[in-house]
């Protein structure tokens, strides 16, 4: 329980390749421009107040994707280091009350290098549950957060990124 203990920091690299299905969902369309951030997260467990444990890949659209996490669970991805010191990335309705019916995330484990990765694929994602990953390990985000696209058809936002390293000290 050491990791539970220490506000450990991890500095994520993260790009987002902003694409929306707010429209015809078979015709998705780009409705912002991707972006490209380093962000330095702390662990969900033991972070300062306020500090930022999470990511909301929309947020990244107009500032940064970096937020923390509050009851209201406004966010995509929490971060938390496991007790062998590993990041852990918890989607939000894995650690948000179900009663606030929080949108879908999922995870996908990817084996292609970070700059190989121009298109976010259609299927294959890990939905609504917890993942531990190695550094330099590279994964992508799939989130249908209403507040990127909030129309009928439904839409969703899509992430790639990857852990460069974690601090414990």
């Amino acid at each position: 329980m050491i990791a539970r203990q220490r506000a450990g920091l991890a500095a994520a690299t993260f790009a987002a390749a902003t694409m929306l299905a707010c429209s015809d969902p078979d015709a998705p369309e780009a409705n912002f421009e991707n972006y490209a951030d380093t962000l330095a997260l702390y662990a969900l467990n033991g972070a300062p107040r306020g500090a930022p444990t999470a990511v909301r890949i929309i947020t990244g659209v107009l500032g940064s994707a970096a937020v923390t996490t509050e009851a209201s669970f406004d966010l995509d991805v929490a971060v938390d280091i496991d007790d062998q010191g590993r990041p852990r990335l918890y989607p939000v309705r894995s650690i948000a009350s179900p009663i606030l019916s929080r949108h879908q995330v999922g995870i996908l484990r990817e084996q292609r290098a970070f700059d190989a990765i121009t298109e976010a694929p259609e299927d294959g994602y890990v939905l609504d549950s917890a993942q531990t990953v190695a550094i330099g390990e590279v994964v992508i985000i799939q989130s249908t957060d209403p507040g990127a696209c909030n129309t009928v058809f439904g839409g969703a936002v899509y992430a790639k990124m990857v852990v460069d390293s974690v601090r414990t000290a």
